[in-house]
This record gives C-alpha cells, sequence and structure tokens, in this order.
C-alpha cells in the first residue's frame, strides 16, 4: 500500500494500480488508514538541496526572531500545531485519495432507474428529457457519454418519453431487438422481455423505428403505431391509432382494444403484482376490448367476470380465474 500511496503522490497510478489502492482503503478499518498515511507522512524527506545559502540565512533569521516569544507561548503553540499537523494531514489525504477514486468511479458509472410490480417512476435525465416508466420497466444510461456525441438510453418494459429538442444531438433508445432514433418528440414504447411484440405510438414529433436484426426501419409520424414482431421481425404501421389510450396508464387506466386475453392477463399481474392462476389457460385466445382501472383490483375482476364470463376468486397472494 505504501508504494501505491507513493505513486499516488506522483500523479503516476495506473487505473489497475487506482482500483486496487481503492480496494485496499475500503478493506480497511478507518484507523488503519489513517495510521498508514500519518508514517508515510513521517517517513518523507525534505529536499532542502536547491534552498540556497541566502534563503537558509533568512529562514535562519526568522526563527531567531520567533525567540523572542515567551517559551511557555511558543511550547504550547508548537505542541498544538504538531497535534493539529498529525491529525489533519492524515486526513486530508485520505480525502483527496476517497475524492479522486469517487471522481474517476462516477465518471464511468452507469445510472438506472427502474420499477418493480405495482410501482410507476418518473425520472428527469441530464438533457432535459423526461421518462415515466410504467411497473417492471427499467432504463439506463452512463453517466460519462450521455449528452456527449449522443443520446443513447438503454431500456425495457413500458415508458411514456418526453424527448428534449436537439437536432445537433439525436437521442437513441436501445431495445430489445429496437433501436429508436429521435430529434426532440413523445411516444409511448412497450418492450417487454417476454412479448411476443414491441410497439411504439407517436404522439408528437418524428421518429426511426428500426429492427436492428436486418436493418428493416420506418418513420414514424403523429397518430402512428410502430410495432415490431418477434418471430418475423417484421415491423408494420397502424394510422390513426388511440394515441391517448397507449399512456393511459399514466392515469391510471389500462385500455385494451381486441387484445388476447393472455396479453390482458399479463398486464394485470405487472400491475398489481398478484399471481394469477388460469383453470382453462386455453381459453385466453379470445379477446377484450374495453378499460380497467391500475388501482383499484376488485373492479378489474368484476370487469372481467361480466365481459369475459368467467368466475374469480383471491386466495392469499393468488387470483384464481375460471373461464366457463
Amino acid at each position: 500500500m505504501e508504494d501505491l500511496i507513493d505513486k499516488y503522490k506522483k500523479d503516476e497510478l495506473s487505473s489497475e494500480e487506482l482500483l486496487q489502492l481503492r480496494k485496499l482503503i475500503n478493506e480497511m478499518p478507518d484507523d488503519e488508514v489513517e495510521k498508514r498515511l500519518y508514517l508515510d507522512w513521517l517517513a518523507d524527506d525534505v529536499d532542502i538541496s536547491k534552498i540556497d545559502e541566502e534563503q537558509m540565512l533568512r529562514i535562519k533569521q526568522t526563527i531567531e526572531v520567533g525567540k523572542v516569544v515567551p517559551r511557555t507561548t511558543r511550547t504550547w503553540f508548537i505542541r498544538w500545531g504538531q497535534i493539529a499537523a498529525a491529525i489533519l494531514l492524515p486526513v486530508f489525504m485520505l480525502l483527496s485519495v476517497y475524492l479522486y477514486i469517487q471522481k474517476e468511479s462516477i465518471s464511468s458509472t452507469e445510472m438506472m432507474v427502474s420499477t418493480a410490480k405495482g410501482e410507476k417512476a418518473t425520472v428527469t435525465l441530464p438533457d432535459g428529457t423526461t421518462v415515466m416508466l410504467n411497473a417492471e420497466s427499467q432504463l439506463s444510461y452512463s453517466l460519462k457519454d450521455f449528452n456527449t456525441e449522443t443520446r443513447a438510453v438503454a431500456f425495457q418494459g413500458e415508458g411514456y418519453f418526453k424527448v428534449h429538442k436537439n437536432a445537433d444531438n439525436p437521442f437513441l433508445v436501445n431495445v430489445r431487438g429496437l433501436q429508436i432514433k429521435v430529434l426532440g418528440t413523445t411516444f409511448n414504447l412497450l418492450v417487454r422481455e417476454t412479448a411476443k411484440s414491441a410497439e411504439l405510438v407517436l404522439e408528437e414529433g418524428k421518429v426511426q423505428f428500426c429492427c436492428t436484426k436486418n436493418d428493416q426501419s420506418v418513420i414514424l409520424h403523429p397518430g402512428q403505431k410502430a410495432v415490431l414482431d418477434y418471430q418475423t421481425n417484421a415491423i408494420s404501421v397502424a394510422d390513426h391509432v388511440d394515441v391517448a389510450g397507449a399512456s393511459a396508464w399514466r392515469f391510471g387506466e389500462m385500455v385494451f382494444r381486441n387484445t388476447e386475453l393472455w396479453d390482458v392477463i399479463e398486464e394485470i399481474k405487472n400491475i398489481y403484482d398478484m399471481n394469477i392462476v388460469i383453470e382453462k389457460p386455453e381459453s385466453l385466445h379470445e379477446t377484450f376490448t374495453g378499460v380497467l382501472p391500475t388501482n383499484n383490483l376488485n373492479s378489474v375482476l368484476e370487469i372481467l367476470e361480466i365481459t369475459c364470463n368467467m368466475k374469480a376468486s383471491i386466495r392469499g397472494q393468488k387470483i384464481y380465474l375460471e373461464i366457463e
């Protein structure tokens, strides 16, 4: 550790040695770190070879003048000065090492925001872009590289993006098998890990929706929806879609139009963080159209019972659905 500290003071540490020094400091008790740094400070030799005789004479004269101070006062001052130096210097050295290591660490850290089942969160990115995350979603970006040549984020789940406009610095969303390029726009993006497709509904502006598997891409305009089929890697575009309905989850609603019951059940599981047991799963290929609340599970089950001809019951942390 002494060699690493010596290299640190000379600004000769490699990145690997800096990580090693950080690890050693983190593993040692504070009092042990202070003791080691203090001993290192005491062992330092003061090089006076470059001080000429005239300078040395002035130093000696200053010391002689200082002798007029009463002995008791001088002794008290020197003693407390030694104590202060002994305490503060190791602390300052330790603080300098810590701040330097933290700075290097932060510069390469990835920022990540995620939500669990039943949770929502809103994050504001360094460029002013805001993203509202629905349940079981995750957004991450590099603190070091974001807002340099590009504004790139990684994403999965469902989110409502309001991208700050900057024509000279495009905003990139990298998701499962997709890259979305925008300059300044508002859209809802749904890309879940287990879903059969990904979809983007554009509210304002213009985006490029690109499949990374075959480089197929489309340009979307407001009111359009792009869907990527993960089985075929084909992109389809629909016009005049219900833009408000796509992001209704922001206001406590789930809007479905001719949606397979299987997908409806999966969304309910994500929103309410409940396990759902289906008595006859083969019936889940029927479709459902309607609006379900995200804050009232009993109402959800009542609507499903009426519209889908099923019986629902809650036992513990599980919902049992029996399709008649």
